[in-house]
């Protein structure tokens, strides 16, 4: 078809799909896309300013209705191995704790803190 580069951006089944093309023979440039923010030698990842930015707004609305009810709120964020975007936006919107994967916590800890 003429296609003599491409630019592969995208997570792992975009880049997986390129490794394929490039071990056809056609040059790839491979640009990760995660907004877990997980990646070796960069500051920040593609989306990775906007998943905060959604998840700060989301627990400041909660922290607003717990507060106004006296109740305890949880919120759940993205990042399967990776508590960048927890710790950012817990930090940002004033959470009282974060719990992030790279430090588990016991259960009795929590109940300490609740």
């Amino acid at each position: 078809m003429g296609v003599d580069a491409l630019i592969a951006i995208g997570g792992e089944g975009t880049l997986t799909a390129a490794k394929r093309l490039s071990q056809d023979g056609l040059n790839i440039v491979g640009v990760p896309k995660t907004v877990d923010n997980d990646l070796a030698a960069t500051d920040y990842t593609f989306g990775f300013d906007t998943a905060v930015q959604i998840a700060t707004e989301a627990i400041d609305r909660l922290r607003t209705t717990g507060e106004s009810h006296h109740r305890c709120m949880v919120a759940e964020v993205m990042g399967r191995h990776a508590g960048w975007i927890a710790l950012h936006a817990g930090m940002a919107s004033g959470a009282h704790a974060i719990l992030i994967p790279e430090q588990p916590v016991h259960a009795d800890q929590i109940a300490t803190w609740v």
